[in-house]
C-alpha cells in the first residue's frame, strides 16, 4: 500500500509518496560534492532493474518502471515506479522529481509528516545499459547521517553485466563513493512480481512482449 498526495501550485504541484523515509532511506544524509552528467530525458522511459544499492534491506526482485510526467502548468517530470520484496513484503515506491540543474533533480517525500526536500545526482546515465544516481538531502533531520545518501544502479540485466563493475567502480570513486558499500540485489528470473512485458533478452522464462506502459509519454521534442 502506498499513499500519494498533491501539491499546491506554490510547490510546482509535484506528486508526493509518503515512502518512509526513515526506512528506505536509512543510509541517508547530507549531499556531498559529486560530478553529475547530463540526463537526456528522451531516454528516459524505459523498464530496468535495481542492480545494486547502498543498504541491505533484504531486497529481492526489484525493478523499476521509468516514464516521464507532464503537471498541469506544464512541467515535464522523470517518474519512477519501484516494485520489490522488502523481506518478502511486496513493496511499490513512486517517485516524480523535478529538473534544478544538469543531472541534478529534486523530489519531496514524507517523514513523520513533514515534508523533506530529497535531491537526486546522476553519475552514469547510460540507458538501457547502465545507470547511476544517488540521493541525499539537506534536512536537518539527517544531519548525523554519514553523507553518502543512497546509491542506485539500475541495468536492464538481472544481476548486470559484468563487464560494466569497472565502470561503476570507476564512476563511484570519483564522486567519493566506496564500492564496497554496495549490496547486489537478488533478482532472479522467476520472480513473481516482475511483469511478463518487462522486455526481452533479460530472463528466457518471460515472454518478449515488450512494454505497454500506458503511463510512458515521449517528449514531442525528442
Amino acid at each position: 500500500n502506498y499513499i500519494v498526495l498533491f501539491l499546491g501550485s506554490s510547490m510546482k504541484n509535484v506528486l508526493i509518496l509518503n515512502i518512509l523515509l526513515g526506512y528506505t532511506y536509512s543510509d541517508l544524509g547530507p549531499c556531498h560534492p559529486v560530478i553529475p552528467v547530463h540526463v537526456d530525458i528522451c531516454r528516459w522511459p524505459i523498464q530496468m532493474y535495481i542492480n545494486f544499492y547502498t543498504d541491505d534491506l533484504g531486497q529481492t526482485c526489484s525493478w523499476v518502471n521509468r516514464y516521464l510526467n507532464y503537471t498541469y502548468d506544464g512541467q515535464i517530470q522523470i517518474a519512477e515506479q519501484y516494485l520489490r520484496f522488502v523481506y518478502g513484503e511486496p513493496t511499490i515506491t513512486a517517485v516524480y522529481a523535478q529538473y534544478v540543474d544538469k543531472g541534478h533533480y529534486e523530489y519531496i517525500g514524507v517523514r513523520n509528516g513533514k515534508f523533506v526536500s530529497l535531491h537526486v545526482y546522476f553519475l552514469l546515465f547510460d540507458p538501457p545499459n547502465l545507470d547511476i544516481h544517488y540521493v541525499c538531502t539537506s534536512d536537518p533531520d539527517f544531519k548525523n547521517g554519514k553523507g553518502t545518501g543512497s546509491v542506485y544502479i539500475e541495468s536492464i540485466y538481472p544481476d548486470g553485466p559484468e563487464e560494466g563493475q569497472a565502470t561503476i567502480n570507476r564512476v563511484l570513486r570519483l564522486s567519493g563513493f566506496d564500492p564496497s558499500e554496495l549490496i547486489r540485489i537478488n533478482n532472479k528470473c522467476n520472480c513473481s512480481i516482475i511483469p511478463d512485458h518487462f522486455g526481452t533478452g533479460k530472463c528466457p522464462n518471460m515472454n518478449n512482449k515488450g512494454s505497454n506502459s500506458t503511463n510512458t509519454k515521449i517528449w514531442d521534442e525528442c
